[in-house]
């Protein structure tokens, strides 16, 4: 049944292009964004979490309370101080890749296809190559149409 959905039917086919691209530009980041809110929300909820020390027993009646004294003694709070600092180097790196891609710019492609050309070798452009060989290692025959 998975392998019917992910392909879109019983074969591979222009539905399953369209399939898996919507997966991969729609679906999983709506998938990691809800999964990355859940997680904030339970480190500001619950705290973070500590590694266990040898011999020490931990009672889950006053664990909150020790946990909160422990953080005003010696701690920095996930909200504002670190939830800052992670915003300002999330930006930084966004700021990076668009400077970089406006100063750099997408590599050129090639020739624009021609149709008067009945006779190809079709190749795969440089940065689908390593894509294209792995395709090489699966079943030998692939029942595309």
């Amino acid at each position: 049944m998975l392998a019917r959905f992910l392909l879109a039917g019983d074969m591979l086919n222009a539905a399953t292009l369209t399939r898996l691209f919507s997966l991969h530009v729609f679906w999983f980041p709506e998938i990691m964004f809800g999964l990355f809110g859940l997680h904030v929300f339970l480190v500001l909820r619950n705290g973070i979490s500590e590694p266990k020390v040898p011999g020490c027993k931990v009672n889950p009646q006053i664990y909150k309370q020790e946990y909160q004294a422990r953080v005003a003694r010696d701690g920095v709070p996930f909200w504002p101080d670190a939830a800052w600092r992670d915003t300002v180097f999330g930006s930084a790196l966004i700021l990076l890749m668009v400077f970089l891609a406006w100063k750099i710019g997408a590599p050129a492609l090639g020739q624009p296809s021609d149709p008067s050309i009945v006779q190809a070798d079709p190749k795969p452009d440089w940065y689908l190559t390593g894509t294209s060989r792995s395709w090489r290692c699966g079943p030998t025959a692939l029942p595309i149409s």
